[in-house]
């Protein structure tokens, strides 16, 4: 009866994992270094993270007048102070920040898209009608003064989804999205 506990709460802790950090990603052991150790070829993304970023109010709430931000360039995104709750699953104890907000995003064509982000943060994406999307694979090195993650998400082209960006300590927050044709 013992085994069966365990392994029951062992399969519900290995589905939340995979449901909130895709089911592709290193140990949390692994993601703690400076910007040399992601797993994935950044190269592009470090270039890109260069340049001068384009500046975006995000907005409070999820609308179809949401910002829009585009592949292949850097944004910078202004947060806004509120009340943003985390989806179901997640710990408050991760993401303190009492800022975040939301920015539109459609995908030119189907494909994996990464998004990079600059500090701690939550970042989800929803379709239109709210319902989450499911990480393809999440990265991240805390030491890196860059990009401090990379989540991917398999979307499809011409269809409107929301980035949302909840938890953060800053009330701005660096943002990339690229569409990596490489092999990682």
């Amino acid at each position: 009866m013992r085994f069966l506990v365990y392994a029951i709460v062992t399969a519900l802790a290995l589905f939340a994992s995979f449901r909130v950090f895709g089911a592709n990603h290193p140990p949390f052991s692994e993601m703690k270094g400076g910007c040399s150790h992601f797993r994935k070829d950044l190269r592009e993304e470090f270039r890109l993270w260069k340049l001068d970023p384009t500046k975006v109010d995000a907005d409070m709430e999820p609308t179809d007048q949401s910002p829009m931000i585009a592949p292949g360039r850097k944004f910078e995104l202004e947060l806004t102070e509120g009340e943003f709750p985390l989806p179901a699953g997640e710990s408050g104890n991760k993401y303190k920040g009492k800022y975040g907000g939301f920015v539109r995003f459609i995908p030119p064509k189907s494909g994996t898209f990464q998004f990079s982000i600059g500090h701690k943060v939550w970042l989800g994406i929803l379709d239109f009608q709210n319902n989450s999307i499911s990480a393809q694979d999440f990265e991240m090195q805390t030491a890196c003064g860059q990009i401090f993650k990379v989540v991917s998400f398999l979307l499809k082209k011409g269809h409107p989804y929301f980035l949302e960006i909840l938890g953060s300590p800053r009330n701005q927050v660096s943002l990339l999205v690229t569409n990596p044709k490489r092999a990682n």
